[in-house]
């Protein structure tokens, strides 16, 4: 067990430490006492690490709480609070008084008179002390507990210990959830969290919910006495196994859904009687109608108007089929590279994990092929490039270059380069954040794209990664942030094609049959460039049409549903269908609110369908404004879904892409979709859906960087499918009626690539129908198979 602040206390007594009786005592003291000091001081939250506010700490100001690696609590003088929180962002607690600072001292003698009266006890219950060197003798004596009134509350170091020793599922028993998005930060990672009750949720219903997520989970609930008295009792199961066979009635086209037609493809005489009699339907021609069917126009004028809507659904829904993608992975025979062959590997410095870097190298340069390793951690063109010249200098051609000191010899760089059969870049591995920031082996990526260019190096460029892919339901994305280099590398297969090799996702921890597979992969000259390694086969990429399996099966909204992005285009046209389908409430947030074109219009439309509509500036890449956005959520119609479109575009050729380029991107892309997902996760969500692009599904010249932070929202939707949370990642391609590549110009792009602009209406509709399957990716685009 472990608590926070006076929590703490209800802890002690549930391990053993004190009674009941001890304790009531205790915290009346501590009450009594803390509301007789005067009145002042304050306590702000601040965005940051310890050390980073330690280091700015002036007279009269403590840290009062750690909460997480970047979740720090101050506390003291007001003045002096205020001058230290203006560092970082920042939320100004409402209190009375300056808890756990100096302004708590004139209370402690007088409360240590009153502990000393209690009678403590060994812990029978592990318990995870929240202050400093609060070891089990020490929470057993009076001190301790004086001092948990004065010293900083570190409650992240609690809850890490909590998972070194082995905890991986967190209760938190309390009247709210405040404390379990606390413990999401220090966890270790894929613990679950669980309050047991919600001060805007039926009690019943959230704590039956939590037992059951707990169960789920593998911790055991004593069922007997939850049902005890209820008549409730246990059934046998059959003695015979499942059979696993499916009755439904299957969806088989009909010859009333003729082809695609809204799509921008189509057209021309009817092919055949069946074509002639659907449209003389759509003309209503009665005439023909009557003398073919034999039917009086009576009759058919009372049947046509449903007959003719029937089949535009039918139309419709083929349409939304013909769009409709899948992304599979297909075991391929093993590979068999020629043997030999001479390698540089590029490997980031200073991470810290040698041990693993090696294991990779050691792999691809199994059965006779040489492996030149270079060290760097530049992240600038100019610096990269000197270190590869270096490398590839004939007259140290044998010799690694560690930091790019090799460019200060005094050589112009401009001898030919060694010859390589190809590059295998280990930048994807340097150890990033989950942030959402751009990560830093990604940036590294492109730079090291654009060096080799300039160095001279032709050879094919292999990019590998760890955990970034799953390649079937039962496996975890273990690094979704490393998936973003799968979305920069689609950009360079195209923009690069002579000098690109392939993408090669590796096992988190490389196992002896995987790395026997990875030399032959890297040598293989089958045409396959984007492949997972793993221990029992090694897999190919596709991507595969996939019509809706059963389309009546759509996402039927209700309470509030949270729309990023909802003032813009994209976002107006989701509000629409939502608020055709019956959400209750719907909450547009987008940086500029109701100050944004069209908003007021939008609004205005919205109300008059019924639903609520709550038009919010919000900057939701910022953690405290989207949680202050969460907690407007009015309790008459909770939380029920989000969607995520908000994205801005930065694009140019890799070529010129600079670091600065990528930021902005992933900023309003990635760093948002990981604070709606860390924020929302104990909300009784029924859809989750993150707007990807086609461009990071496939790649698209000019748009690198938007890509790679596409690519990790797909990564992100795998990663909460197996957590157990819904999430639907959807790779949109081009939308008509407006979007984020809207203009005429962007239209006839896409159209010269083959790409044309979806319907805002079916795109809605397969949107509906992806956010209730159980897929976490897919892709969405209309595509002219006659132009690609």
């Amino acid at each position: 067990v472990a608590g926070h602040s006076v929590g703490e206390v209800a802890a002690a007594h549930v391990a053993g430490v004190f009674s009941l009786e001890d304790a009531c005592q205790l915290v009346s003291a501590r009450a009594r006492l803390m509301e007789a000091l005067p009145d002042g001081g304050a306590m702000t939250a601040v965005r940051a690490s310890e050390e980073d506010v330690r280091g700015r700490l002036v007279e009269g100001v403590s840290v009062a709480a750690v909460n997480g690696p970047r979740s720090v609590v101050i506390a003291g003088d007001e003045k002096a609070v205020d001058e230290v929180a203006c560092h970082w962002e920042s939320t100004r607690l409402p209190v009375s008084h300056a808890f756990h600072s100096a302004h708590m001292d004139p209370m402690l003698d007088e409360f240590a008179s009153v502990v000393r009266r209690l009678t403590f006890h060994a812990p029978r219950v592990p318990l995870a002390a929240a202050t400093s060197n609060g070891t089990a003798e020490q929470i057993t004596s009076p001190e301790y507990w004086v001092r948990h009134v004065r010293e900083t509350v570190r409650f992240a170091d609690a809850v890490s210990g909590l998972g070194e020793r082995g905890a991986t599922a967190f209760v938190e028993i309390g009247p709210d959830g405040a404390l379990s998005a606390l413990v999401a930060e220090s966890a270790t990672a894929g613990s679950l969290t669980v309050p047991l009750l919600r001060k805007d949720r039926d009690e019943e219903t959230t704590l039956v919910t939590a037992l059951a997520r707990l169960h789920t989970a593998g911790v055991s609930v004593d069922w007997d006495a939850f049902f005890d008295g209820t008549g409730a009792h246990a059934v046998d199961l059959p003695t015979y196994a499942f059979q696993h066979r499916r009755f439904w009635p299957e969806h088989m086209p009909h010859p009333g859904a003729a082809s695609p037609a809204r799509n921008g493809i189509g057209g021309g005489a009817p092919a055949s009687t069946d074509d002639a009699f659907w449209e003389a339907v759509g003309r209503e021609d009665f005439g023909s109608l009557e003398s073919v069917l034999r039917v009086e126009q009576d009759s058919l004028a009372q049947v046509l108007p449903a007959l003719l809507e029937w089949r535009r659904h039918q139309q419709d829904q083929s349409v939304v089929d013909s769009w409709r993608h899948r992304i599979l992975w297909k075991p391929l025979q093993h590979p068999a590279g020629s043997p030999g062959g001479r390698w540089l590997a590029v490997v980031p410095a200073g991470t810290g994990d040698e041990e693993s870097l090696s294991a990779v190298l050691d792999a691809a340069g199994a059965h006779g092929t040489e492996i030149q390793r270079v060290e760097t951690a530049a992240s600038d063109r100019e610096e990269m490039a000197r270190v590869l010249r270096a490398a590839a200098r004939p007259a140290h051609g044998d010799s690694a270059a560690g930091n790019g000191s090799a460019a200060s010899n005094g050589s112009s760089g401009h001898d030919a380069p060694a010859h390589y059969d190809g590059v295998l870049s280990l930048l994807a591995l340097t150890p990033g954040t989950s942030d959402g920031a751009a990560p830093e082996g990604t940036v590294r990526t492109a730079v090291l794209l654009q060096a080799l260019g300039d160095a001279g190096i032709t050879a094919p460029l292999w990019c590998a990664t760890r955990g970034a892919v799953s390649v079937a339901r039962s496996e975890t994305v273990e690094a979704p942030e490393q998936a973003a280099v799968w979305g920069l590398g689609r950009v360079a297969a195209l923009e690069y094609p002579d000098r690109w090799g392939g993408l090669i996702d590796l096992p988190a921890v490389l196992d002896a049959a995987s790395a026997d597979r990875l030399a032959p992969v890297l040598r293989a000259a089958e045409g396959e460039n984007q492949v997972a390694v793993r221990a029992g086969a090694v897999y190919g990429r596709r991507v595969t049409p996939e019509p809706a399996p059963d389309p009546e099966r759509t996402w039927q909204p209700h309470g509030t549903v949270l729309i990023t992005g909802g003032t813009g285009a994209l976002g107006g046209h989701v509000a629409r269908t939502l608020a055709r389908r019956g959400a209750d409430h719907l909450v547009l947030a987008s940086r500029r609110g109701m100050a944004a074109p069209g908003a007021e219009e939008l609004r205005a439309e919205l109300l008059r369908t019924g639903v609520g509509v709550s038009v919010i500036a919000c900057d939701v890449s910022d953690r405290e404004s989207l949680r202050s956005l969460l907690a407007s959520v009015p309790d008459e119609h909770p939380l029920t879904g989000v969607v995520h479109t908000a994205g801005v575009l930065d694009d140019g050729v890799l070529d010129r892409l600079t670091p600065d380029r990528f930021t902005e991107v992933f900023r309003s892309k990635v760093r948002s979709a990981v604070l709606l997902d860390e924020l929302t996760r104990e909300e009784d969500l029924s859809a989750f859906v993150l707007f990807s692009s086609a461009s990071s599904a496939m790649g698209n010249p000019g748009q690198g960087n938007y890509a790679a932070a596409n690519a990790v929202l797909d990564a992100l939707a795998e990663d909460r499918r197996a957590r157990g949370l819904p999430a639907t990642s959807i790779a949109w391609g081009a939308w008509g009626g407006g979007g984020m590549a809207g203009g005429a110009d962007a239209e006839r792009q896409a159209r010269h690539a083959g790409v044309l602009a979806m319907d805002p209406e079916l795109a809605c509709a397969a949107l509906m129908q992806l956010a209730a399957e159980s897929a976490p990716t897919a892709m969405v685009a209309a595509v002219d198979t006659a132009r690609t």
